[in-house]
């Protein structure tokens, strides 16, 4: 089904549509004030003109998406996402992700590593039952040889995911996780 949608501007500082002048399938540009407009509804005389730069993650429902002073997105009051890269050059383990264990339960984690033109990558899945964690690692691929081992451990009340390289040659690990809390 193709649709066509046509555009609309102003440069006047605080001017906004009216749905007497944006109709459906219309869109509203307001250069001076940077702000973007649409019509939503059917026709019907319940529409409404929505300012599409008001929409941010945090207002679209009550306990909607927001992001922490960390970065992490968190989808609803049960999920939160996010991700870190870490340098290595040695062969002690390094943290990925540490999180409170009182808070979360599982973590599923993607992770990536890079030495030079040689890649690994795998999934991990963690739950832990306040006293040790129990991990499995699958999905896993390489271009070469395997470059990091992985692990998580509790530690002080926090859940900690570690990899250890392989050799010391200098390396990037990626990290992007999704926590469910307890």
């Amino acid at each position: 089904m193709a649709t066509t949608i046509k555009l609309k501007s102003s440069a006047v500082s605080g001017q906004a549509p009216s749905l007497s002048n944006l109709d459906l399938r219309e869109l509203a540009l307001n250069t001076t004030d940077g702000k973007l407009y649409f019509r939503k509804g059917n026709g019907s005389g319940s529409d409404q003109i929505i300012d599409l730069t008001l929409i941010t993650p945090g207002n679209l429902s009550p306990g909607g998406p927001y992001w922490d002073t960390d970065g992490n997105l968190t989808i609803n009051t049960d999920l939160t996402i996010g991700s870190e890269s870490v340098n290595t050059t040695g062969t002690s383990a390094a943290t990925l992700i540490s999180f409170s264990a009182t808070t979360y339960r599982t973590v599923e984690c993607t992770i990536q590593v890079t030495k030079g033109t040689v890649y690994h990558s795998t999934k991990l899945l963690i739950v832990h039952d306040g006293s040790d964690t129990y991990m499995t690692e699958y999905a896993t691929i390489t271009t070469g040889s395997s470059l990091a081992s992985f692990s998580s451990d509790i530690s002080s009340g926090n859940i900690i995911v570690t990899a250890t390289p392989t050799d010391t040659t200098a390396r990037t690990i990626k990290i992007q996780y999704s926590l469910l809390k307890t």
